[in-house]
């Protein structure tokens, strides 16, 4: 989960779902839907990080967000809101990464106590306006270890079955079915036949076992049948 990531590991917890909910804020109840995830911190001002490479889209100082933060994440291609932050670290334009330090966790806006309200939505809903972008649970993302590069290639090898399978599979593990299919395809169209690979196997472009399993399979190619075709050619 990316609260892991945000706090390298560090003990917090969720105070406030996603949705619908109901709480007690200047001795008043009230009703709203919230937009982001509240994780509490036993009111220790931790130091809150970026997940990945990304850059820092926007910050804002005042209003029920108090100290808040956007990053941009490319290879997700979501947009990350950290809010009611205590001190931000970072600058607008900044480009930053799993280690670089976002600021502390804090109270700022409008806020019970010491928390960070964690927000998400798609990059391409940035210029719409606030609520109607749409939201996401972030409780629930699953975060996406490989590059898209990575899982087209495990695509081409096999490993990701076929559609609608593909898409099921995918999805359910944090990925962009079109987005790694696009990539499939682009690699696809680059690739070599068989054959081809065979005899540049044979030619020693591609090493011994297992550096030879490994560029292969690195280049998208199923190492068993470009072995296959080899035997076979060397046979000849």
């Amino acid at each position: 989960m990316v609260k892991s990531k945000i706090f390298k590991g560090k003990d917090v917890y969720i105070t406030s779902g996603f949705g619908n909910r109901t709480y007690v804020l200047n001795g008043k109840q009230v009703s709203d839907f919230h937009y982001g995830v509240d994780y509490g911190t036993n009111g220790i001002k931790l130091v809150q990080h970026a997940i990945e490479k990304g850059k820092i889209k926007h910050i804002t100082t005042t209003g029920s967000l108090g100290n808040c933060i956007y990053i941009e994440y490319p290879r997700l291609n979501k947009i990350f809101q950290h809010a009611h932050l205590d001190k931000i670290n970072v600058k607008v334009g900044q480009v930053v990464d799993n280690n670089t330090r976002l600021g502390l966790t804090g109270a700022t806006g409008t806020a019970t106590g010491i928390h960070l309200h964690l927000g998400m939505f798609p990059i391409g809903d940035w210029n719409k306006a606030y609520y109607s972008r749409n939201w996401e649970d972030v409780s629930k993302y699953i975060y996406p270890e490989k590059s898209i590069l990575e899982v087209a290639r495990e695509v081409i090898n096999g490993k990701w079955d076929n559609y609608p399978k593909r898409k099921e599979l995918l999805e359910k593990a944090g990925y962009n079915y079109n987005e790694v299919q696009k990539r499939v395809n682009e690699l696809l169209s680059k690739k070599k036949s068989i054959d081809e690979i065979a005899r540049d196997v044979i030619n020693g472009k591609y090493k011994n076992y297992p550096e030879r399993k490994t560029l292969l399979e690195k280049e998208g190619y199923n190492y068993a049948e470009v072995q296959k075709r080899v035997n076979e050619l060397l046979k000849k």
